[in-house]
């Protein structure tokens, strides 16, 4: 099983709803001791950041073509805490509700991330991104770019998909 690494950055965390974020990832697959890369931008427009990095990591995990060990990487405290407390398999258990019956923010992301994620081997910490500070400027870059009407991609080749709601999936190898 091969072992892959994905690591989730975001423009913003939180609950309270943002007019324009940005996230990133970065999937990390060892092959022959050489670390071969596949990220993708996310623009999104009127999100919340913990409905951007739940996104960021379905975007990573819909990457993955067969099974693997996955270690995530993210700075996403809600992420870290449903991943690390194992809440989604709970939440399915539920009827994807909270404890008491409380209604579930973001089911319908939360349903996709624990169906991508059944072929895997799953763990999440919160520990040190290696392409952190280049993920954080191509976020930027990104933000202002898509301000101006256009889009943005550190590679020459990339596939730019729309999202429902405003923005745009834009990634590469």
């Amino acid at each position: 099983m091969d072992k892959v690494k994905i690591y989730a950055e975001t423009s913003t965390s939180g609950k309270g709803k943002i007019k324009l974020a940005a996230g990133m990832y970065t999937v990390e697959c060892l092959r022959n001791d050489t670390a071969v890369t596949c990220q993708g931008i996310l623009i999104r427009e009127n999100v919340t950041g913990d409905a951007l990095a739940i996104e960021i990591i379905l975007g990573a995990f819909k990457r993955l073509v067969k099974p693997c060990e996955v270690s995530g990487f993210t700075q996403s405290r809600h992420v870290l805490n449903v991943m690390q407390n194992h809440w989604l398999p709970v939440w399915e258990k539920a009827g994807w509700v909270k404890s008491k019956g409380r209604p579930l923010k973001n089911k319908e992301l939360w349903q996709q991330v624990y169906e991508e994620m059944q072929n895997h081997t799953v763990s999440f910490d919160s520990g040190e991104n290696p392409y952190q500070d280049i993920m954080q400027s191509d976020i930027r870059k990104a933000l202002d770019v898509y301000k101006k009407g256009k889009e943005y991609c550190p590679m020459e080749i990339y596939r730019k998909e729309p999202v429902e709601g405003g923005g745009w999936w834009i990634t590469w190898r």
